[in-house]
């Protein structure tokens, strides 16, 4: 299901991004309609006498252009509560539903030439952001659920692209009714049948096969798949249910006192990693996962047994430093993005274009530019990886603050040096926007979209969506009093540094995701955060990254020091050497996830395992899926080989000698 799109649908992959995506394209239609539904409002041609009010307060005007990304705000904080019932599908048929009568309420009010209508536009405006809400939280995780790794970067941010389209047909569509007495009614209106084409293919398409196993609706689940997968449903199918078990595993051996494969900690906390019922080692030798199996334990066990899944709370979510980690990751990246100025640039490049008598094509050029930017990210994520554009595009930021922040310094002088600081200016401005597409604006929801597990997906989603319409608020109100307390140059001065603490925030704490089922990007948290950015290398272990690491990402039980520790029980007797378990074929792209290819020859792969040096401890050949790498967590090194099976069969590790004073 996860490796490639040779089993795929076409059709059906297409009709899952166009249907899923409108509604971010709805997203950017607003944010374009608006600056010229306030214009036209401010001028003889508003068709309405509350435009005279909007004219006259500059409150009201803040309030206008804000209502949405309230609306969306608070419309958020009910998506916390619905999502787990509701599911992806269902959130994306309501976001067209509010999309659709927030763009009527709107179109009505133009019709409505007294202070009601107002209230009118003001209520669809908030409506209307509700939509942004569902859509903006449902879109990203339905994506990722509904895509192979191969393609999901692509997929997810192609739905950045698609927002940015929409900005950019809507400023198209406000300069063409620009002339008509209450034209801007149409740009509103136009959002109608959008919703309407985005809510009639919804609901054409199925439920996410993953959100449907955790409800334990197993046999919906395989008809998911059916609607885009050729064949190897029952294979996908056991992927998804034995992701499910490992996952509720590792929760059950976090809340059990240990931090599960998180970062210092090592493996199992508590030290029952090798483990089946009872501790019997034959057991354990008989899962079906990748038999670190725990005892007992419900939520996500139910489901994978065709039972509904308890809901997780966020309480929950901080408390299981499993979950916390990327959680933090990302909220700080969604927070980055805003507060590093985005929002602001932007105002200013309108500003500064009509400066150089490009008043009614600014919009249209910086609009161009933006999707332009967007699409080589788009194209190359997948190839490049997250964390890659990521920097890059961070990078270019700081480097555009940095001009940005100077400029304004420089008074301006008329003459050639006057329009060469303004060629400087504007290619800052312009520099800043690439940076901003290739990384924060499509890479963030991509992330957003993948680093959560999946059985808490949708609570964490709801954060970051929050996060970002919060953040974003906060800039857009304090932006003009910061800027005239402290000076433009300042400003621009302060998110410099801003976007520098982001680059190192990213450079320290998010690991590359791409091309990994979403089932294994947890794990490469784990792996990520055991590396020398915490140790001995460039913060040095009682650095203040370290600490952050040791204290909040994974919580009291590690130990201090650049060794990697295994926090147990007191009284534990340290374990023998156990025996793995077994697991039955699956896919060879889901192994290729977990191991390095090392050569292939007559169909059958050779897998080489390492431990943390890099040093090979051991190695298999087959097409199976064997258990994780465990090595390159700091367990100890894998000493004996692996049995060897041809594709079909079961393959096990012998034995495995997991060192001394690891254990």
């Amino acid at each position: 299901m996860e490796g490639s799109t040779s089993g795929m649908r076409t059709c059906a992959v297409i009709a899952i991004f166009i249907f899923c995506a409108l509604g971010g394209l709805l997203f950017g239609w607003d944010i374009g309609a608006t600056a010229y539904v306030l214009t036209q409002l401010q001028s003889d041609k508003a068709g309405v006498a509350w435009g005279e009010r909007i004219e006259s307060s500059s409150v009201l005007r803040g309030f206008f252009t804000a209502s949405a990304v309230g609306g969306a705000l608070l419309g958020t904080v009910v998506v916390l509560q619905v999502e787990g019932s509701m599911g992806r599908r269902r959130e994306l048929l309501l976001a067209a539903l509010l999309y659709m009568m927030g763009g009527g309420f709107e179109f009505a009010s133009s019709f409505l030439s007294s202070d009601a209508g107002l209230v009118v536009c003001l209520l669809g405006r908030w409506i209307y952001g509700g939509g942004i809400a569902f859509a903006m939280h449902a879109a990203p995780a339905y994506l990722a659920e509904m895509s192979p790794p191969g393609i999901r970067g692509f997929m997810v941010a192609l739905k950045e692209g698609m927002i940015v389209l929409g900005i950019l047909l809507s400023q198209v569509a406000g300069f063409i009714f620009k002339d008509m007495e209450g034209g801007w009614r149409w740009p509103f209106f136009m959002s109608v049948p959008l919703g309407a084409a985005m809510g009639l293919g919804m609901s054409r398409l199925p439920s996410s096969a993953r959100w449907l196993a955790l409800q334990g609706r197993l046999e919906e689940a395989e008809d998911s798949l059916r609607f885009f997968m050729k064949g190897g449903v029952g294979l996908a199918m056991e992927e998804i249910k034995a992701s499910m078990q490992d996952e509720e595993e590792w929760t059950e051996a976090d809340a059990a006192g240990g931090d599960g494969m998180d970062g210092d900690a090592g493996v199992l906390g508590d030290g029952r990693g090798m483990r089946g019922s009872g501790g019997d080692k034959s057991e354990g030798a008989k899962s079906t996962h990748h038999s670190l199996v725990l005892d007992g334990g419900e939520g996500m066990k139910d489901a994978w047994k065709g039972k509904k899944r308890k809901k997780t709370t966020i309480l929950q979510v901080l408390r299981n430093s499993r979950y916390r980690r990327p959680l933090i990751v990302g909220l700080g990246v969604v927070t980055f993005q805003q507060v590093s100025g985005q929002p602001s640039v932007l105002y200013f490049s309108n500003e500064i274009l009509r400066d150089f008598g490009l008043a009614d094509s600014a919009t249209l050029l910086v609009g161009v530019f933006k999707l332009v930017a967007t699409m080589g990210a788009v194209l190359t994520v997948d190839r490049r990886g997250r964390r890659t554009l990521l920097l890059l595009g961070i990078g270019v930021m700081v480097l555009a603050l940095a001009l940005l922040s100077a400029m304004f310094a420089v008074e301006k002088e008329p003459g050639a040096k006057g329009q060469a600081l303004d060629g400087v200016l504007i290619a800052a401005m312009f520099l800043y926007i690439a940076g901003y597409q290739v990384g924060f604006g499509p890479v963030s929801w991509i992330l957003v979209s993948e680093i959560y597990p999946t059985e808490v997906r949708g609570e964490t989603v709801g954060l970051a969506v929050m996060a970002n319409f919060g953040s974003n608020l906060l800039v857009t109100f304090a932006f003009d009093p910061v800027r005239e307390s402290i000076g433009t140059s300042a400003t621009f001065g302060l998110f410099l540094g801003v976007a520098m603490a982001a680059w190192l925030f990213v450079y320290m704490l998010l690991p590359e995701t791409k091309g990994l089922a979403l089932e294994m990007i947890g794990a490469q948290f784990q792996s990520f955060a055991s590396t020398s950015r915490w140790g001995s290398g460039m913060v040095g272990t009682e650095g203040l990254l370290s600490w952050f690491h040791r204290h909040v990402l994974q919580g009291p039980n590690t130990q201090h020091g650049g060794q990697q520790q295994l926090a147990q029980p007191q009284n534990t007797p340290a374990r023998p050497a156990k025996t793995l378990g077994t697991r039955s074929s699956v896919t060879q792209t889901f192994i290729e996830q977990l191991l390095p290819v090392e050569k292939q020859q007559d169909g059958v792969a050779s897998i080489g395992l390492s431990d943390a040096s890099g040093t090979t401890a051991t190695s298999a050949k087959h097409h199976l899926l064997a258990p994780p790498p465990l090595a390159r967590y700091g367990v100890g090194r894998m000493e004996e080989k692996a049995t060897t099976a041809p594709m079909g069969e079961e393959s096990k590790v012998e034995s495995v000698d997991l060192g001394e004073g690891e254990v």
